[in-house]
């Protein structure tokens, strides 16, 4: 997953009514009560690109995500003109792959 460097991070989600959920991350942690509808959300301060981060909520129950990193999110919208076949990748840009050294990637 990819969030939105250098600006605030909306965390959100739903559980229990009245549940306590604590959220880690980056070695930071805070917390939030879910409202009456087992709704909750958190918006933490802005961060510097970078990562892989792990983020852990917990409640009564605990879930880990791996594997985060913040930079640039990008959305990209249109037509046919935006097909684009992953598959030919290894056609048009065997050299490539195989040269490339990206240090951020993930197992």
């Amino acid at each position: 997953m990819v969030l939105q460097r250098d600006a605030a991070l909306k965390i959100w989600g739903w559980t229990s009514i009245g549940e306590k959920v604590k959220v880690t991350f980056n070695g930071k942690r805070a917390s939030v009560i879910t409202d009456k509808n087992g709704k909750w959300m958190m918006t933490r301060p802005p961060m510097k690109p970078g990562g892989p981060y792990q983020m852990k909520l917990e409640g009564k129950n605990s879930v880990t995500l791996k594997g985060i990193l913040l930079g640039d999110v990008r959305l990209c919208s249109g037509q046919s003109n935006m097909k684009h076949q992953m598959k030919l990748h290894a056609i048009s840009y065997a050299n490539d792959i195989v040269l490339a050294n990206f240090q951020n990637n993930l197992p």
